[in-house]
């Protein structure tokens, strides 16, 4: 599992924070899901069969017009090794 937190927005016309997750640094981050959340915190369940060593989780938020900001920094997430050696 991987919690991600952040530090909440102080605009008065915010509505939330959409969460995009990425593979890799080169690759084009892909919405969560579609949902809008409202608090400044979310989990996720990685895959154990992924081959990735890194996660990238990246922050936008909404106002209430739905106009978004610029991606928030990449919080980066290391998986364990949990693969056995051959």
């Amino acid at each position: 599992k991987v919690r991600v937190e952040w530090k909440a927005n102080e605009e008065k016309d915010l509505l939330g924070y959409k969460i995009l997750k990425a593979n890799n640094d080169k690759e084009e981050p892909a919405f969560l899901t579609d949902t809008i959340y409202y608090s400044t915190v979310i989990e996720d369940q990685l895959s154990e069969t992924m081959i990735n060593r890194k996660i990238y989780y990246y922050v936008i938020a909404l106002d209430k017009r739905y106009n978004e900001s610029e991606f928030s920094k990449a919080a980066i997430v290391t998986r364990p090794d949990v693969t056995p050696p051959t």
